[in-house]
């Protein structure tokens, strides 16, 4: 299995919430990627994406705020464990969660807290599933210093 992480956001405004993120991600060497793909506005672009690449990771962490689909069409077609992350741009903030937790018998999709908080842990249980134990205490040890 790789342990290479996708960060897949709906809207490049969610990206602002894994900036400061990324520098950890870079001090504990993890080898990831980010992507912005929305599943409303770039649907086949999405599709064709998924279907080519998403065995060359070892975990797909994808966020997204109001009605939040992204999360649950990757787990549906994504052949790697999918980590939901709600963004909480909409006014109501539930609805992204919700859209996440309600997802359909045999389509699994962990789903972690919101924004900033929920992109840590991600992260940091992506790591446990590729079983990158040196990289997860490095990376919890940078985040946390």
């Amino acid at each position: 299995m790789s342990a290479k992480l996708l960060f897949l956001f709906g809207s490049k405004s969610d990206i602002k919430h894994l900036e400061e993120m990324e520098r950890h991600l870079e001090n504990a060497g993890v080898d990831y990627e980010v992507k912005v793909l929305s599943a409303h506005r770039n649907l086949e672009e999405l599709l064709d994406f998924l279907k080519k690449h998403s065995g060359e990771y070892g975990t797909v962490i994808a966020s997204a705020g109001y009605s939040a689909s992204l999360p649950g069409l990757v787990a549906a077609i994504s052949e790697v464990p999918v980590l939901g992350v709600p963004i909480s741009s909409s006014p109501v903030r539930l609805d992204a969660l919700f859209s996440m937790i309600e997802m359909p018998k045999g389509v699994p999709l962990a789903v972690c807290s919101y924004d900033k908080a929920g992109l840590i842990n991600a992260s940091l249980l992506a790591l446990k599933i590729c079983g990158e134990k040196e990289k997860f205490e490095t990376l919890k040890k940078d985040i946390y210093k």
